[in-house]
């Protein structure tokens, strides 16, 4: 029998259930618009959420369905949970989403009751960040609430479910079923209870997450009723109660749950603004006065990557100093006492990489004693990997103020500074390491990047290769070298550097997709196809690969016409059919089909002659 829009699941077969590549395992979930697995790809091992949706409908519906993926396509935050491709099969649309381990916020509120203030304070500040980054991709959720929140944990609390997302261009969601009010009663707005939908917009998402702090305090929705009547007259016409337990955090969830959108936060990052202002004057009124004694300067030891072909590697765990004693043997810990315990929970997480539940407890220590400056300078580095550049670089100066000749962190601060294609404070950053410390080759790499950055390329080839005078394991420093190569026009040489980086850092798969780049630029179709391959292999299914390894073995000697166009199909799904490079691969794909009929029709003849 033919699935049908009542039938979210696919058509039973035997042996075990496929959708596409994915096996389905085993079914974490379902609701009125589909359901959800668990799925497994049974080559690569990749485990994933998969979401069948519901078919039918018409050429439209399909044609909104793919602009809604398309906006889902360009999430990118460690909040948001991350949709990794989309397909059809059997008529049947489905999503492929990151898989977040973890019970839901709301699984957790039944389980254990609502959170301290401040706790909670941290959950939606969180959740205003990633809001913030969707509404800034153009993508409104509309239904935020405690289910829709996993609490990961190594990633702290994920928004997951854009079932009812749209795009803010204001075209209505596929996802919306017609005549039914937007979002979820307790948690939506007054304009989606009311079908508003001229007026729903970013607002509409910091009234959910109002509702959402409002239940993180109380352990319910601000509008709890036994039936939808009454919580839709609850929603439209009723004030909640304040919550009582913090007169400040009140007064900004209260104001997320205003009646009128024009009287709530006006986005998502005012919103953060006001839980980060609440925040640190809660730590303020909580920490112990600052000594006047400033303390001697502690280096972190160990390694954390910070990402990037000119990465720099820091310390995640604490070095010598008071900051890393034990708590000291008394009936009564001290706050310097609770804060050592609790940087040292925060050591653990951030080693595991568990980067909330690790940001969580550093700021907890450093409420208790602001003067630990090895776990000031960790809690940026963990900011960093959360993608909070501008905290991370205001908690390195804060380090950098008790500490001025402290490298780690002058390391970091150049770092981001290239980031944010800051170059010339990069350079001064890189120049007072180099002054503490002459044979720094981190130091040299950093400044490699940010003359590269400044297009200044000679004079970063010969930092980048100071940098392997200094220290010639750094594959930084070879891959920066090879872009710099790329720069001049050297490619022979540059490909050379690029192997050497491979060799050193094999598990990264960067540097083969860089140096199949170069490979393919150069027309030498075998060996980029083969580093495409490498790069696929370590990194997994990304289009770009697909698309360069597609047109590498378009190229002479290869002619893999068949193994093109499978590349170049494939990072069509993964683009997306409404993606900038959608329509040259569509070109690509006819080239090489008239390619392989060209050669058909050349071969017969030759075998009729």
């Amino acid at each position: 029998m033919p699935p049908t829009s009542t039938s979210p699941e696919p058509a039973p077969r035997s042996g075990p259930r496929r959708l596409g590549r994915w096996i389905l395992e085993e079914e974490l979930g379902r609701g009125g618009m589909g359901v959800v697995y668990r799925a497994r790809d049974p080559v690569r091992g990749d485990v994933v959420a998969l979401k069948v949706l519901l078919s039918g409908g018409g050429v439209a519906r399909e044609r909104r369905f793919r602009r809604e993926v398309a906006s889902l396509l360009r999430l990118r935050h460690p909040n948001l949970i991350s949709v990794l491709e989309h397909g059809e099969e059997r008529g049947r649309p489905y999503l492929v989403m990151q898989l977040c381990e973890g019970e839901s916020l709301d699984q957790h509120l039944k389980r254990q009751g609502p959170y301290p203030p401040r706790k909670a304070a941290r959950i939606a500040l969180t959740l205003a960040r990633a809001l913030a980054a969707a509404h800034a991709a153009g993508v409104l959720h509309r239904d935020v609430k405690p289910a829709n929140v996993i609490l990961d944990p190594r990633l702290g609390p994920v928004l997951t479910d854009f079932g009812l997302a749209r795009e803010l261009s204001g075209e209505q969601s596929l996802l919306t079923r017609s005549g039914v009010g937007l979002g979820s009663p307790g948690f939506w707005s007054p304009e989606q209870a009311r079908g508003d939908r001229e007026r729903v917009g970013p607002p509409s998402d910091v009234y959910s997450l109002g509702a959402t702090l409002y239940a993180l305090l109380t352990g319910e929705s601000p509008h709890p009723g036994d039936s939808f009547h009454e919580v839709l007259v609850a929603t439209l016409e009723h004030s909640p109660e304040p919550t009582g337990l913090d007169p400040e955090l009140d007064a900004i969830c209260l104001r997320c749950l205003a009646k009128d959108p024009t009287e709530r936060f006006a986005s998502a990052q005012d919103l953060a603004d006001a839980l980060a202002g609440y925040l640190r004057g809660a730590a303020a009124s909580e920490s112990p006065r600052r000594s006047r004694v400033r303390r001697a300067s502690v280096l972190a030891a160990g390694a954390v990557a910070l990402g990037g072909a000119a990465a720099l590697f820091f310390g995640a765990q604490g070095g010598g100093g008071r900051d890393a004693e034990g708590p000291s043997a008394v009936e009564t810990p001290s706050p310097a006492a609770r804060a050592s315990v609790l940087a040292g929970e925060g050591r653990e997480h951030h080693r595991a990489k568990r980067y909330g539940p690790a940001s969580e407890a550093y700021e907890r220590a450093l409420a208790l004693d602001p003067t630990r400056t090895t776990t000031r300078y960790n809690y940026a580095l963990v900011l960093i990997h959360l993608g909070r550049e501008e905290e991370a670089e205001a908690e390195l100066r804060r380090v950098l103020a008790e500490e001025p000749e402290n490298k780690s962190a002058w390391l970091a601060l150049g770092e981001l500074s290239n980031r944010s294609e800051r170059y010339a404070a990069a350079l001064d950053a890189f120049a007072r390491v180099r002054a503490l410390a002459p044979g720094d080759g981190q130091a040299e790499v950093g400044r490699g990047a940010a003359l590269y950055g400044l297009g200044r390329y000679p004079e970063a080839l010969a930092a980048y290769t100071h940098a392997i005078e200094l220290d010639a394991s750094l594959p930084q420093a070879w891959g920066g070298r090879a872009a710099t190569h790329v720069a001049l026009k050297e490619f022979d040489e540059a490909v050379a550097d690029y192997a050497r980086a491979e060799e050193l850092a094999p598990e990264d798969g960067g540097w083969p997709a860089d140096r199949g780049r170069v490979l393919l630029r150069l027309g030498r179709g075998p060996e980029a196809s083969a580093a495409f391959s490498r790069a696929l292999a370590i990194g997994g299914e990304r289009a770009d690969l697909y698309l360069d390894r597609g047109r590498a073995r378009l190229l002479p000697p290869l002619r893999d016409v068949d193994g093109a166009v499978a590349d170049l199909e494939r990072a069509l799904v993964l683009y997306g059919p409404e993606h900038r490079l959608a329509t040259s691969i569509r070109a690509l794909i006819e080239q090489a089909l008239r390619l392989r009929a060209l050669e058909r029709r050349e071969r017969a003849l030759r075998q009729g002659r």
